[in-house]
């Protein structure tokens, strides 16, 4: 065949594999033709060393050499975006590269799983975008078809390619894909391994944590990240992970509120939480960090903090131990006042990370993958910034690979095994099922091909500012807390809060034992009546007795009697006494007086 008829050929194959492309579906919940272009740049560039060439690695020392090589070789396909698609994302080609080398170099190595080998590793930028991702997928195949994809890592971009790896027959691994559609290997994805597990463990860890302290499953108000549809960009991550918290703790009544942090204020945080505390006690969010220190400080102007009513919970999904080294509630670009206020709003936050080794081999892995990124990948970590977990995750996938290749020349013989195109739909049923030692703990692929991963929780420690695991969920043994490292909740509790106030967010909980308006209001005037009645009469039996006084003739005023001395005899007229009286005694009074008394008044005068 002549060299036109095989780049007429190529042509061909390319126009009809972009037709597959653009009438090629998702799957269900993900439109494999949006695309979601990087927006977050990064810290470093890709060298020139890490552009679209490929390197051939075939011992220890990782010496390069020319890909038309004879002997057992295997061509490593990366796929990952050259700038991280959001903030907290790192796994970028700057990142991952220096990982899937340094594993690359061991497997090689004399006495490695994969000795004797010569490996090619080419890579392309997806941009986190369904269109460049599956491009560059197809740009590898028509040059020379890939043994295996480490990534894409992107949702939307994994879609197609998992779709078209199945066709093709490539294994793909990668730390991403963590939605539950995934999960439907045998519509479309069977070649599909997922080294991160998948949101629906990170919604078993919240239903153990709901269970233990009682709280019911429909009491949880979610709180994230999310495009605006008109946007057409698709699902955020955090909508997938809420989506699967939701329905593993089993809430259908739960209540959900979203923003697009990209053009959110701190007044939408404000009017959302104020929406939340009417029908809510605990709070899921997913977010940025610096969206969430938003929200945290936006709670505690609402007293959501200090009350101690509130639990506020953040799922992050591609985060790392990082807060355990760098406060999170700390912003250099802050004043010193938000950030006491910001720290003192954290009481309330608990975080949700996948676990991280804590010995010390990783460690002394970490600190080579941070040198040599820095040094040949011009990417460098912030200060005491632990490389993820996500991206460690790259370096099994290719111990896992090397694993299911060494099986399958055990299985059919080195001929067989390695004859061109290797056969990947083989190598990655031989992926699953397995368990084997990572350089991130133990690694454990169930039957589906997801591995099945562990979380840590995660509290702040008010005395240091630095969050600490306080709990660790591990798949089969539930939720498990560490001894001597109590939870330290908001407003100074001692125990968690309940996740519903006593008598319900409405009161509708407690019977209502006042008296309704008017009984109080009748009872009020029926006082009234009462107090009056009561004055009337009072008032009217005063009146009457003046009035009987008033009609007395006979009334004698005080100071017209004249005392008698018993001891002396009084004797004389009635002419005498009234002269001794006529200063004392009235003629008027005399006249006054009743006939009976003007009597008595006789007697006396005449004894």
């Amino acid at each position: 065949m002549s060299v036109i008829a095989v780049i007429d050929l190529r042509r061909a194959v390319l126009l009809l594999l972009l037709l597959l492309l653009a009438f090629g579906g998702g799957f269900p919940g993900l439109d494999a033709s949006v695309s979601v272009p990087g927006r977050n740049k990064t810290s470093g560039t890709l060298p020139q060393n890490c552009d679209h060439r490929s390197v051939v690695i075939d011992d220890y020392d990782g010496t390069s050499m020319d890909t038309e090589g004879h002997g057992k070789f295997i061509k490593f396909a990366i796929l990952l975006p050259e700038k991280p698609s959001k903030a907290r994302d790192v796994r970028i080609l700057s990142t991952v590269l220096p990982v899937i080398e340094m594993a690359t170099k061991v497997v090689t190595d004399p006495g490695g799983l994969l000795a004797g080998f010569r490996i090619e590793i080419d890579h392309r930028d997806t941009q986190c975008s369904s269109t460049f991702g599956a491009l560059g997928a197809f740009d590898m195949f028509l040059k020379r078809k890939p043994d295996i994809f480490f990534g894409p890592i992107c949702d939307y971009v994994i879609a197609p390619i998992a779709r078209y790896g199945a066709v093709w027959g490539i294994p793909l691994i990668t730390s991403g894909g963590l939605t539950e559609a995934f999960s439907l290997k045998q519509h479309g994805y069977s070649t599909l391994t997922r080294l991160m597990g998948n949101y629906h463990e990170f919604g078993a860890m919240m239903r153990d944590i709901h269970r233990h302290y009682q709280w019911t499953a429909g009491s949880a108000a979610y709180l994230y990240h999310e495009w605006d549809e008109k946007l057409g960009r698709g699902f955020t991550d955090c909508s997938m992970a809420i989506n699967s918290i939701n329905r593993a703790i089993g809430g259908n009544q739960t209540t959900s509120d979203t923003f697009d942090e990209e053009t959110a204020k701190y007044a939408d945080y404000l009017r959302l939480l104020r929406r939340i505390e009417k029908r809510a006690r605990i709070v899921i969010m997913c977010a940025s960090p610096a969206t969430i220190r938003e929200i945290m400080l936006a709670a505690a102007e609402l007293n959501m903090v200090n009350s101690g009513e509130y639990v506020f919970f953040n799922i992050e999904i591609f985060g790392s131990m990082a807060a355990t080294k760098n406060p999170p509630w700390y912003s250099r670009n802050d004043t010193d006042e938000r950030n006491q206020k910001a720290k003192e709003a954290y009481t309330a936050l608990l975080q949700v990370v996948a676990r991280e080794p804590e010995d010390e081999e990783y460690q002394q892995f970490s600190n080579e993958v941070k040198m040599l990124t820095k040094e040949k990948y011009n990417y460098t970590y912030a200060d005491d910034e632990p490389v993820s977990t996500f991206v460690t995750a790259f370096y099994d996938a290719v111990l896992l690979y090397a694993y299911a290749l060494n099986d399958s020349i055990a299985m059919l013989g080195e001929e067989q095994a390695l004859q061109q195109p290797i056969n990947g739909t083989h190598l990655a049923q031989l992926m699953w099922g397995r368990s084997f030692k990572g350089i991130t703990g133990n690694v454990t692929i169930d039957s589906n091909g997801d591995r099945i991963s562990n979380y840590s929780l995660l509290d702040l420690n008010p005395t240091t500012g630095l969050f600490e695991v306080v709990a660790n969920y591990y798949y089969g043994g539930g939720l498990q807390f560490v001894e001597g490292k109590p939870i330290h909740w908001a407003g100074d509790r001692m125990t968690a809060p309940p996740d519903r106030p006593t008598c319900g967010f409405d009161g509708s909980l407690c019977p209502d034992n006042s008296l309704p308006g008017y009984a109080i209001l009748s009872l009020v005037l029926g006082l009234c009546v009462i107090c009056m009645g009561i004055a009337f009469i009072i008032g009217y039996r005063h009146y009457k007795l003046e009035s009987e006084i008033n009609s007395m003739t006979w009334k004698v005023n005080p100071n017209d009697v004249l005392s008698c001395n018993p001891s002396r005899v009084h004797r004389g007229s009635l002419h005498s006494i009234v002269k001794r009286g006529s200063q004392a005694v009235s003629i008027v009074v005399w006249i006054r007086m009743s006939p009976d008394s003007r009597r008595a008044l006789a007697i006396v005068a005449n004894q």
